[in-house]
């Protein structure tokens, strides 16, 4: 304009938006990259305002507690009655001590639902802090574990119940790897080898059970096992300070997850009594055969005296009757 205010032209100004406009659109690109990975892990994201008690979260972590995806902004307080009551003081002092002490946060808790269910999740965070050290903000990751905890739960019971079948089985139980170590035995193992779980935990049949003789045919025994791949019984016997044993041992090829064959299992059966009677029964059986022909001979000899007795009478006798009843009796 000129000094009267009236218009003479006009200045523009140009700014070069290029980097800027391209830099929106990495940006945008990279937001939609972590979108479509979050998603796809089902990964929960929060960032939590610890000045306002404002926390902003994906979908992922809504729902993970229970919380409506529709809320944009959710406060902490909303998010501390999603826990689960016997988690919350516990959650609390974790996060109280993570940002106390400027560590990652690391915790893992159960949400209940409105509807009663429980869902366990694990939260991982880093507290942010401002110049003096305060706390200003807490960002991180959130994962359902509820699958997890659920077969690590029956895992646990299965373990209880093999740990009570195993410490109150009277059968042995032994795994030993390829080259014939022991790397598990049962107390009922322990008991009948007489020797401490450190004295049988990585050593060898010879170790334990003291005979060269022995431990080959147990050895060759276990290889059976391994290169056939599949169970075979085996009696086994050896000589102890107890005296002599006899066990009935059941083995099978031990496999790691890819179904190789690492080593072998072996259930014994104790039959020392059993080989006992056996021996006691095929004792007395051969007793009695030998009685029966002692008895069987006596009374042939028994019979061969008669005999000639009875045909002296006859020879002494002029009764013709007497005479054909002993040629009857000897018939």
């Amino acid at each position: 304009m000129d000094s009267n205010k009236k218009k003479l032209g006009a200045v523009v100004v140009m700014t070069d938006i290029t980097e800027i406009k391209k830099t929106e659109k990495a940006l945008k690109l990279s937001s939609e990259r972590i979108i479509l990975a979050t998603d796809g892990a089902n990964l929960g994201l929060w960032n939590w305002n610890t000045d306002t008690g404002e926390v902003i979260c994906n979908n992922n972590a809504k729902v993970m507690f229970g919380i409506p995806t529709d809320l944009a902004i959710i406060h902490q307080d909303r998010l501390r009655k999603a826990l689960h009551p016997d988690d919350l003081e516990r959650t609390a002092k974790v996060i109280e001590d993570a940002l106390e002490n400027h560590r990652d946060y690391d915790a893992e808790f159960r949400s209940l639902w409105t509807d009663g269910s429980i869902h366990w999740i694990s939260a991982k965070g880093r507290g942010y802090y401002d110049s003096a050290g305060k706390p200003c903000r807490m960002e991180g990751v959130c994962f359902d574990i509820s699958e997890f905890k659920h077969k690590e739960s029956e895992l646990e019971k299965s373990i209880s119940l093999l740990n009570a079948i195993n410490d109150g089985t009277s059968n042995l139980v032994c795994i030993k790897d390829k080259k014939g170590q022991v790397i598990f035995a049962n107390p009922a193992m322990i008991r009948f080898v007489g020797k401490s779980e450190e004295e049988i935990i990585g050593r060898s049949d010879v170790d334990i059970v003291g005979s060269l003789e022995q431990s080959a045919k147990i050895a060759e025994n276990d290889r059976i096992v391994m290169k056939s791949g599949v169970t075979h019984l085996f009696e086994e016997s050896g000589d102890s300070l107890s005296g002599r044993w006899n066990m009935l041992f059941s083995k099978t090829p031990f496999r790691d997850s890819h179904g190789n064959v690492i080593g072998v299992i072996g259930i014994g059966t104790d039959i020392t009594r059993l080989k006992e009677t056996e021996d006691k029964v095929q004792k007395l059986l051969k007793e009695k055969e030998l009685l029966l022909k002692e008895v069987h001979h006596r009374t042939q000899n028994n019979i061969n005296i008669i005999s000639s007795l009875l045909e002296l009478h006859a020879l002494s006798t002029s009764s013709q009757f007497a005479i054909d009843a002993l040629k009857d009796a000897k018939m």
